[in-house]
């Protein structure tokens, strides 16, 4: 498509592009109304090198009528000539912000449609599990996940145990996950005994007069019941200890100064605690 008219050749640069809206004396007022135009004495490079808002002041130029004001606002930073916009059926049309802007598009700087591919629509899925087919600029403003290459009919969205803080177990999309700050376990993974510390309430360690260390391991319910835990005290000691009902106990003997107490098995439960003998 040709440049549109009173445009120039692309030179490799690119501009600020503002709308204009102008109050006031309007017959008179030496600005004028525009819709997202490029602004020559505006180089940039990115959208962030252009103001949001620009005000203008002036005269009218019938002295007796009040004066009138300019409001710029922002469009983006782009190329004078026209450039690729895809849709969001995976079409593509060569035009300027403004229209590509009006059309729902995504605008592709210094590409055209002859040589550049929009993306396809494809199964996008999102944290509820629904899925809708759209291009991948499209999915992930959405805040999808595009999936290149599958229909929504017959494709299962990924989903899996999600660990938070180690403690929290709950099936979710890989995307819901990473914005819990989760640990994702990988597709069909199912939460049972999935995150290490979820059966785990507390550990607690303390030391008696003749330096006996009291450990006690306390689960959230009796589904760990009869099987073997591991403590380790310091960079030596450790010991297996069976769960009974909720609780796991276990001293060792016999210890001075301070001494770190930790959980080892349920493997990557990484709680633990300090504890004191005289």
């Amino acid at each position: 498509m040709a440049n549109a008219p009173g445009q120039e050749a692309e030179t490799g640069q690119t501009f600020c592009w503002y709308s204009q809206k102008v109050k006031g004396c309007r017959e008179s007022c030496p600005f004028s109304d525009f819709r997202c135009e490029p602004q020559r004495d505006m180089p940039c490079v990115s959208h962030a090198d252009c103001q949001p808002k620009i005000k203008k002041r002036s005269a009218c130029v019938t002295p007796s009528i009040k004066g009138c004001k300019a409001t710029m606002k922002r469009c983006g930073c782009g190329f004078e000539t026209f450039n690729a916009c895809c849709m969001s059926d995976g079409s593509c049309s060569d035009t300027d912000l403004a229209g590509c802007a009006d059309l729902g598009g995504v605008y592709n700087l210094g590409e055209t449609c002859d040589t550049f591919t929009c993306s396809q629509p494809a199964a996008c899925c999102f944290d509820d599990l629904t899925c809708s087919e759209m291009a991948q600029p499209f999915c992930e403003n959405a805040g999808g996940a595009y999936h290149e290459g599958e229909a929504c009919e017959g494709f299962r969205c990924p989903r899996g145990a999600c660990c938070v803080n180690d403690a929290t177990c709950e099936v979710l999309t890989p995307h819901a996950c990473d914005a819990s700050d989760g640990d994702y376990l990988g597709d069909d993974v199912s939460c049972r005994n999935a995150c290490p510390c979820a059966r785990v309430k507390e550990l607690k360690a303390s030391c008696t007069g003749d330096g006996t260390v009291r450990i006690a391991v306390k689960f959230k319910n009796e589904g760990s019941h009869g099987e073997l835990i591991t403590v380790a005290v310091g960079e030596r000691l450790q010991a297996e200890i069976r769960v009974r009902g909720r609780l796991a106990r276990h001293d060792l003997c016999c210890l001075t100064g301070d001494h770190l107490v930790r959980l080892i098995d349920p493997e990557g439960c990484e709680i633990e605690t300090v504890v004191s003998c005289p």
